[in-house]
């Protein structure tokens, strides 16, 4: 059986998208008919994620040697790299021929002579890997992983006034606004809309939220939740961070509000606004955002047409297909070898 090991970034300052996508595609790749393994930093807090979603990992050096040594030794054929962090030139000149080294990548700004590149953003049909040196592209929509324990409710029912409002930073909180938009909806959206459940959702590598104990009724706080799939499925609108989440939303029929709170959002974010997918506010953290968090918002709740449209083209957008697709693409490739 193919064994195929899995080089992701994650944990405190970098969030959980990269895990979140190759968890996805891991599940994609074993039913496929081949093995996965996870290689992660022996630092990087990932190892009770990925142990609970059943997913077998090695403790293991990031750097070029040390994880080549470990899939020469181990047998793996395959190297999937989702890391900004990975040195992906030192790693071409180390992988032997009669293996194959594929890279995530979400910005093109970088050297990438891999076998296969993959970025599943919209504005990824606009970049060129082949000038970066990848061998083969898979780009676009068609190719953007989201966990596969969320599916759009074929029979769902636009609540008109919304019903649950989703309030998520990601898996970190970069930008260290947790307490600040905390406080932004309890002493605003929860008495402007006291008739709105609202769930506020904090990752396992987030700052601590407010400890203050008068929480509106109407607000939940919850911490790396087990049912997040459930409330991704059961919101009318959503205010997130433009990471791997904003996705996972759009594949729901969720109404978005986005705000970027890292670099590598801001393609995935302008082409998003541009293509009228989401609501953009812009970088969380500067000058006046939460005023124009506030105007989106009310725009949304009082407006049902919108909040249908943007979630018509979400669902269009993302089918819950990439990974099975990428999956794909790995095993004709290496049957072609």
């Amino acid at each position: 059986m193919t064994l195929i090991a899995l080089h992701v970034d994650g944990g405190k300052g970098v969030g959980l998208g990269h895990v979140s996508r190759c968890l996805s595609l891991a599940a994609a790749l074993e039913r496929a008919g081949m093995e996965t393994v996870f290689l992660i930093a022996p630092d990087s807090g990932l190892d009770s994620y990925i142990s609970e979603k059943d997913h077998r990992f090695v403790p293991c050096d990031t750097d070029p040697h040390s994880l080549n040594q470990w899939c020469v030794e181990g047998g793996a054929e395959v190297l999937i790299v989702d890391s900004y962090r990975a040195d992906l030139e030192a790693l071409a000149h180390l992988i032997p021929l009669q293996s194959y080294l594929i890279c995530f990548d979400d910005k093109a700004d970088r050297a990438s002579p891999v076998d296969m590149v993959i970025n599943g953003s919209p504005a990824a049909e606009q970049m060129d890997y082949g000038k970066l040196g990848a061998r083969h592209s898979f780009l676009g929509p068609k190719y953007q992983i989201v966990r596969d324990d969320i599916a759009p409710d074929d029979a769902a029912i636009f609540n008109d006034p919304p019903r649950r409002l989703l309030v998520t930073i990601g898996g970190d909180d970069p930008l260290g606004i947790s307490d600040q938009l905390h406080h932004f909806i309890c002493d605003n959206v929860c008495t402007k809309w006291p008739d709105l459940d609202i769930d506020f959702v904090a990752g396992p590598f987030a700052s601590s939220m407010s400890g203050r104990g008068d929480r509106p009724v109407n607000l939940s706080c919850h911490v790396n939740p087990d049912n997040f799939p459930e409330l991704l499925s059961r919101t009318d609108i959503a205010i997130s961070a433009g990471g791997q989440t904003l996705f996972e939303l759009a594949r729901c029929g969720v109404s978005i509000i986005a705000f970027a709170t890292g670099e590598d959002q801001l393609p995935n974010l302008g082409i998003l606004e541009r293509s009228a997918t989401i609501r953009y506010i812009g970088w969380a953290g500067k000058g006046d955002w939460l005023d124009s968090l506030d105007r989106a918002l009310d725009d949304l709740m009082t407006d049902a047409i919108e909040r249908n449209r943007l979630s018509v083209a979400g669902r269009s957008l993302i089918d819950g297909n990439g990974a099975t697709c990428i999956a794909d693409a790995i095993k004709d490739m290496i049957i072609k070898s």
